[in-house]
């Protein structure tokens, strides 16, 4: 063979390979295009959200006016696709292939497998929505906050959240993007990882008020329309309606009211009327807690504080806002050296009973350079840590008045300012 065949072979050789991946290269991602269920006309402007690997990031696309979208360039991987628009209600896009290829999850919805080559013919079909709006109680009218509301059989449990609503602290919510039709609307507790409502041992209530499927009564939704006052009735196992009372200085201001459970299990916002200081009426499982209260006057910041058991339906005792107090100190080593540069910050933890309340009762403050620290804002017993030391360091006593308190903390009372603590760091033995 001649030196100019082999070089033409060659030539060939490389375009049969090289162009299949310049053509991946190209082609990967996803592709489809959004349309009205009824008619099949194309929706323009519609966004799409595609949540998939490598870091489970979003990445968003609108369609044209043919209806058609594409996202370029992704990993290949599992996807799950939402698309919205004004309108209409929120639909999955459904995966290409034969239907023993698909996968799907009644809440998390279908799951498209993207190849390296890529994923054309997508297609997801809207149907036209409405709203409706209500309140969700307990039988004696007292409002259930942090819960989720859904139409069941229909809702997007994409990302961002779609087709559902939270319930604020009156209990209402208002869902947009409602597919007419019947529909059941259904509440359910909010087990989301950021939730401020713990999980209350129950799985859902469907309107008016019962857990059964077939007892539910079915809302008729139109295309365009508003329903309002749906409301419905729960009953929760194992919780009582609790109030409490907050007195402070009449020019408190920024007041919070919190719930904490043993280890941080549950962290809830209480129900607080400013200017009378009414905490509550709230719906709480059994149990016990912490109620953490933060507050300010001025520049000057309050808490208030108190352990309580819940066992039954009444009146917690009340609290008073009080000047918080500070803790000031310095990090050495066993030989009084400073610890070795870095991110160093002391933290406060509220310390009742051999639990650690640290959702709300943590403070923390960073180290300065000469190992100093200053905690403040904080009130109660405490225990310190310290976050950000070398790699195998830690804690290895704290003294306060030449004894140790690493075991026992350091009790803060109203506006005390508590000087020398002395938190010996060093590498673990």
């Amino acid at each position: 063979m001649s030196a100019h065949r082999v070089t033409v072979a060659a030539l060939a050789l490389l375009q049969a390979v090289a162009s299949p991946a310049a053509h991946v290269s190209q082609a990967r991602g996803l592709a489809g295009v959004v349309l009205q269920a009824e008619n099949g006309a194309p929706i323009a402007g519609a966004s799409v959200y595609a949540m998939g690997p490598p870091t489970r990031r979003l990445t968003t696309a609108r369609s044209g006016t043919d209806g058609r979208w594409r996202m370029r360039d992704l990993p290949p991987g599992v996807y799950r696709v939402v698309v919205r628009a004004p309108g209409f209600a929120p639909a999955w896009v459904e995966p290409s292939g034969p239907p023993e290829a698909q996968e799907s999850d009644r809440e998390t919805g279908p799951r498209i497998r993207l190849a390296p080559e890529g994923a054309e013919d997508l297609v997801a079909r809207l149907v036209r929505a409405g709203s409706l709006s209500g309140r969700v109680t307990t039988a004696a009218g007292v409002p259930v906050p942090d819960v989720v509301v859904t139409t069941d059989g229909g809702p997007v449990m994409g990302t961002p959240p779609i087709g559902q609503s939270l319930t604020d602290r009156d209990g209402r919510y208002r869902l947009e993007e409602v597919a007419a039709g019947e529909r059941l609307v259904v509440v359910r507790p909010n087990r989301a990882p950021s939730t401020r409502a713990p999980d209350r041992g129950w799985s859902g209530f469907f309107h008016p008020g019962t857990t059964s499927r077939d007892l539910a009564r079915a809302v008729s939704v139109r295309a365009g329309a508003h329903i309002g006052d749906v409301d419905i009735l729960v009953s929760l196992p194992a919780t009582h309606v609790v109030t409490s009372r907050l007195v402070g200085p009449d020019t408190a201001d920024d007041v919070q009211v919190r719930l904490l459970s043993n280890g941080g299990r549950t962290l809830r916002t209480l129900s607080y009327l400013a200017g009378t200081g009414a905490i509550g009426p709230d719906i709480v499982d059994a149990g016990h807690y912490v109620v953490w209260a933060r507050g300010r006057a001025g520049q000057r910041a309050l808490a208030a504080w108190q352990a309580v058991e819940i066992a039954g339906d009444g009146a917690l005792p009340g609290m008073t806002l009080v000047a918080a107090g500070t803790l000031r100190g310095r990090v050495r080593t066993e030989s009084g050296a400073l610890i070795p540069r870095g991110d160093v910050a002391v933290g406060s933890v509220l310390w009742i009973d051999g639990n650690g309340f640290e959702i709300l009762g943590e403070r923390e403050a960073q180290v300065l350079a000469d190992g100093s620290f200053e905690l403040d804002a904080i009130l109660g017993p405490r225990r310190l840590h310290v976050r950000g030391l070398p790699d195998g360091w830690d804690v290895i006593d704290i003294r306060l008045a030449g004894k140790s308190v690493l075991a026992s903390g350091i009790e803060v009372g109203p506006a005390r300012i508590i000087d020398g603590v002395d938190v010996v760091v060093g590498q673990g033995r």
